[in-house]
């Protein structure tokens, strides 16, 4: 038979793992494309000048959505 102290850590942590999810979620829908993009296609040439400065404004336009 399971304790009430057990029941209650199997309780919390299902609603815990369920926070994370709905966190991850959230966030997730809030990164802009252009970083998505670059994590899921890692063999993208951004070594080209025009290339840098384009990540340099999005990088501030996302610092300054943050803050």
């Amino acid at each position: 038979m399971i304790s009430i102290s057990d029941s209650l850590t199997i309780i919390f942590g299902c609603l815990s793992l369920l926070l994370t999810y709905v966190t991850a979620a959230y966030f997730n829908g809030r990164t802009p494309s252009i970083y998505i993009d670059i994590e899921q296609n890692p063999h993208i040439d951004h070594n080209t000048r025009e290339d840098m400065m384009m990540e340099e404004i999005h990088l501030r336009r996302w610092r300054s959505l943050r803050e």
